[in-house]
């Protein structure tokens, strides 16, 4: 109710082991989609998951109840660049970890279309870098004064 109430978007995260092979259980999504949407009223929400099996089954739950303000992040520690085009075929975004990954590989998918979380960036001047570089949104553990 906090992000509600405060006019901004909740990222919540699925928490599964990257590796399963099976996505998890459609009626453990569905109570958590039927609760984040009751609290939200139809505000955008988004939605992480290490495992992409279960972010496509919650995008298919998504996609059934018809919502629309509903995004999708799949995290990895490196940006997958082989699939790119898939990931923006089937609108999964990615979130990755920043200091696995180089400058042209970020450039490489902002061209091909994907948005793009970093995660964890506590030093400014990455900040500063991330930004010129326009990834949609930063990751930190904390408070990050990013002055001009």
């Amino acid at each position: 109710m906090i992000c509600r109430d405060s006019g901004m978007v909740p990222m919540m995260e699925l928490k599964d082991n990257w590796n399963r092979k099976e996505a998890l259980a459609d009626d453990y999504l569905e109570d958590i989609l039927g609760q984040v949407t009751e609290v939200m009223e139809g505000r955008p929400v988004i939605f992480v998951s290490f495992n992409l099996r279960s972010l496509r089954a919650l995008q298919r739950l998504v996609r059934r109840r018809g919502l629309v303000q509903v995004s999708f992040f799949h995290i990895m520690h490196e940006i997958d660049l082989v699939h790119l085009a898939w990931y923006r075929k089937h609108g999964i975004h990615i979130s990755f970890q920043g200091k696995n990954n180089k400058l042209a590989t970020i450039r490489k998918a902002k061209k091909a279309g994907v948005r793009l979380v970093v995660w964890v960036v506590d030093d400014p001047d990455q900040a500063r870098l991330y930004i010129r570089e326009k990834v949609d949104w930063i990751a930190s553990n904390g408070k990050l004064s990013v002055p001009d």
